[in-house]
């Protein structure tokens, strides 16, 4: 049973404080806390959509501690596989808006070799690139969706 894992508590604590994480975010850009800095630099979507990846984040760890152990039913399976949907393509939706959405971009990069300021273009590509490989996952995960919805137990 998942509440005999001595990390259950843990595990349950993170996955709710994730969720909250996510809703404030999703209250932030919708301006619930006072004006939002910077309005219309990037649409609304953007922001709420980094917030449901984080409710979606925190759900997935729940659901999964509470099924730890045993084969998930179906229910669980099924809200699990939305989740990684959820999660999967709002990662690839914003760094595909960010890689291909208009508007100016500066990024700054740092690293071992240094740090600076980067042109939008280099970026761009490194999101475009990064969101096409996530929504490649998600269009697996989805694969795998339908074939659970579908009563096939490989997925």
């Amino acid at each position: 049973m998942a509440a005999n894992n001595p990390q259950f508590k843990t595990q349950i604590f993170i996955g709710g404080l994730t969720i909250l994480m996510g809703i404030f975010v999703i209250c932030a850009v919708h301006g619930m806390f006072g004006p939002v800095k910077n309005p219309g630099q990037s649409p609304l979507w953007v922001g709420t959509l980094a917030g449901f990846v984080f409710v979606a984040g925190g759900l997935l760890v729940m659901i999964q501690t509470f099924t730890e152990g045993t084969k998930p039913p179906l229910w669980a399976r099924v809200v699990l596989m939305a989740g990684l949907l959820t999660i999967t393509g709002g990662l690839s939706a914003i760094a595909l808006w960010v890689g291909f959405g208009p508007g100016p971009r500066e990024f700054q990069i740092s690293g071992s070799f240094g740090s600076g300021t980067s042109t939008g273009i280099v970026g761009r590509v490194i999101f475009g690139i990064g969101g096409l490989a996530v929504g490649a996952l998600f269009i697996a995960f989805l694969v795998s969706a339908v074939k659970l919805l579908l009563g096939r137990d490989d997925a």
